[in-house]
């Protein structure tokens, strides 16, 4: 499963719970010099520890298991 892309500056926030955070930063190579068209991926967590992804493959997995 792929997560979707957010269009720049909107939340990722599913749930509407939660404070917001701003995160904001370069990617570089260990010589300092810019990676051209890096991507940062982001994951968050609800109050249980668990991504909207980890939800999705365990309720998947238990499915195929039935």
């Amino acid at each position: 499963m792929m997560a979707s892309t957010v269009p720049l500056g909107e939340s990722i926030a599913s749930e509407g719970k939660g404070e917001y955070m701003y995160v904001e930063g370069r990617v570089l190579t260990s010589s300092g010099e810019p990676i051209p068209g890096a991507v940062i991926e982001t994951w968050e967590t609800d109050d249980k520890g668990e991504s909207d992804v980890s939800i999705i493959m365990r309720s998947t997995s238990s499915r195929s298991s039935d």
